[in-house]
């Protein structure tokens, strides 16, 4: 009853211009947005999938929206939107549609070659040209295996802000530094890689064919002891 008399009485006074903020997906949003979960310290990252948070998150405290619907737009967490499209609601981060040479990424496409310029023997490599398109900021390679797997990369790490794998065909596995687990990503799976920690490829098949995305395009490999421990530049 507390709950249900707290709901009734929140107050929907909130004004974006002069327009009410009456419809449920706006309400979802104030919601969603300044649920407690900041307050009480809750991870954003874990709070729900595909935007499913728990009522009983609800429950605790209900806050106003901002008055700027753009600080608004950017305090939605990532799991809100499953696909990354806020729709029309909030205002653009910047003005456009952009002349094309006002584009803030270039138009390329992928078309390079596979070669055999990588770190790896039994895989061939070509570049999405990713790289070209965002000044460097996120590169992008297409992968896939030319000989059986017969030698694990060793314990490594890499200085990139992000990084990403999409697996086509076959599948591949992988040791991390404190995961006692091994992370097999199969056909149709993806990974995040936790970004600066280290790992091994210990296993693919023969038929592996992925995607691999890194932020930023250009980075550097360092060599570590076994399980993770110290060691040189590669």
């Amino acid at each position: 009853m507390r709950l249900a008399a707290r709901m009734v009485t929140l107050r929907l006074d909130v004004r974006w211009g002069r327009r009410l903020l009456w419809d449920p997906v706006s309400l979802y949003h104030q919601m969603v947005i300044y649920s407690p979960a900041r307050e009480f310290g809750a991870s954003w990252a874990g709070a729900g999938r595909c935007g499913n948070f728990s009522a009983r998150t609800y429950a605790k405290k209900v806050m106003a929206m901002p008055e700027s619907p753009d600080s608004a737009a950017k305090a939605v967490p990532p799991s809100a939107h499953p696909h990354g499209d806020t729709g029309t609601r909030f205002p653009p981060r910047y003005d456009g549609p952009k002349l094309l040479s006002e584009a803030l990424t270039q138009l390329t496409r992928g078309e390079e070659a596979f070669t055999r310029d990588g770190p790896r023997a039994d895989v061939e490599y070509r570049d999405l040209g990713w790289a070209a398109a965002t000044g460097g900021a996120i590169g992008a390679k297409h992968i896939r295996a030319i000989q059986p797997f017969d030698t694990e990369t060793g314990w490594h790490w890499h200085d990139m802000s992000g990084h990403f794998i999409y697996v086509l065909q076959g599948w591949i596995k992988f040791r991390y530094a404190g995961v006692e687990d091994v992370a097999t990503v199969a056909a149709g799976s993806s990974l995040s890689q936790p970004a600066g920690v280290a790992h091994n490829v210990v296993g693919h098949s023969d038929d592996l064919e992925l995607i691999e995305i890194n932020m930023p395009a250009g980075y550097g490999t360092w060599e570590v002891g076994e399980g993770g421990g110290a060691g040189g530049h590669k």
